[in-house]
């Protein structure tokens, strides 16, 4: 998704695909959970940082950085993500 906002144009890159996989990966091995969300999430997500050239804001906390315990909430809330 790309839009314009104070003369800047923007681009959304989603990860829905990556945290997918992590969810799928994740409910069949949750002792691995911070292991596969590295492997899947955040592998593609610098991944495509390099790609895109985009650079990462230093010493900024991001919460989406971390891996959750709460895999059923995130399954569901990336399937409707999907949808929309």
């Amino acid at each position: 998704m790309t839009f314009k906002q104070d003369n800047q144009t923007i681009t959304v890159i989603p990860l829905y695909d990556a945290y997918q996989s992590y969810v799928d990966a994740a409910l069949n091995k949750p002792t691995e959970n911070g292991a596969l969300f590295e492997k899947y999430v955040l592998a593609e997500n610098e991944r495509v940082r390099k790609q895109e050239k985009v650079s990462e804001q230093s010493g900024v906390y991001n919460p989406l950085d971390q891996p959750t315990n709460n895999l059923k909430y995130l399954k569901e809330s990336v399937t409707y993500l999907k949808k929309t």
